[in-house]
């Protein structure tokens, strides 16, 4: 994957994101004295919860304005503005997602009825889901390298950062999973 202490980078796995690859190869692309500086940054859990927030918003935030298409516009019209109640408790086809229909009507009824609004939810926990991987990493692994590599993949995603700016329910069960 790459040689410590090598001039050379063997970059075998180039189809991976160009952010993983930075990561795993900071040695060997850093002088020593800016590898001690970034190694004292990934010391500090509220810069990288920073960096890493920053870095799922800087991939989400886009696309997340753009006009609502498919499942989601059918979502909006069908279930935006209903009475919480009737999402509850009636379940009319596997195209609703409860949860988030609730949390995103809990949004509209703030802010008005915006696609943008609509999406909010997705994207609040879309975003959140990536530090969040970095914490339970961290206390699964032990290693805030390994943490640090699975929180930048999920934040690379494009599955995920299309579930992100998606008014659906998936970016929702990915954080709560």
């Amino acid at each position: 994957f790459y040689r410590e202490n090598s001039s050379t980078l063997d970059l075998s796995f180039s189809c991976l994101p160009a952010a993983i690859n930075i990561t795993i190869l900071v040695d060997s692309w850093c002088p020593p004295e800016e590898s001690f500086l970034l190694k004292k940054l990934l010391e500090n859990d509220r810069a990288i919860f920073v960096l890493l927030t920053l870095l799922a918003m800087a991939f989400r935030l886009p696309t997340s304005t753009s006009p609502l298409m498919g499942d989601e516009a059918i979502s909006f019209n069908q279930y935006g503005g209903l009475p919480w109640r009737e999402i509850l408790f009636n379940y009319p086809d596997p195209n609703q997602h409860t949860l988030f229909s609730l949390i995103s009507n809990v949004f509209l009824s703030w802010w008005g009825e915006r696609e943008w609004v609509f999406r909010l939810p997705s994207l609040i926990v879309g975003v959140l889901a990536v530090p969040l991987v970095y914490q339970v990493g961290k206390s699964l692994s032990e290693s805030r390298f390994v943490a640090l590599v699975a929180s930048l993949f999920l934040a690379s995603s494009a599955s995920h950062i299309n579930y992100s700016h998606s008014g659906r329910g998936y970016a929702l069960t990915v954080f709560l999973c």
